[in-house]
């Protein structure tokens, strides 16, 4: 799939959810939606809140030849990023309001994390399919 610039406004997150749900329909992994489109919207959160632009998704299905395979949800932007060591863990505090959206793409996903790009950052996470 090609790589999709996200901007702050609710109709480009908007667009981007119907794209994700409307590729995944396409792979015939209807199952995945849900997940998939919670995850990339806290990942497109995070990078429109504490990264710098542009922000871009990128949608790809790695699959096996020995069967089943995974669906890889990429999210950068032109920031930083955060150091691996201070990422949060699995558990949020109980009485955080914010800095929840790792945590669930920690539960949602097989497997997530993040790379330093030549001109940025990006935050990866997997679902089997």
């Amino acid at each position: 799939m090609t790589v999709t610039i996200i901007t702050d406004t609710v109709e480009s997150l908007s667009a981007v959810r119907r794209d994700l749900a409307d590729q995944l329909y396409t792979w015939e992994l209807p199952g995945l939606v849900d997940d998939a489109v919670l995850i990339l919207c806290e990942l497109a959160t995070n990078a429109l809140t504490h990264g710098a632009g542009p922000v871009w998704y990128r949608l790809r299905r790695i699959v096996d030849p020995a069967g089943g395979g995974t669906v890889r949800l990429e999210v950068g932007d032109h920031g930083p990023g955060r150091p691996a060591g201070s990422l949060p863990g699995a558990q949020a505090p109980a009485d955080a309001c914010h800095g929840r959206g790792l945590h669930i793409v920690a539960s949602l996903a097989a497997a997530w994390g993040t790379a330093v790009l030549p001109h940025g950052h990006l935050v990866w996470a997997e679902l089997p399919g």
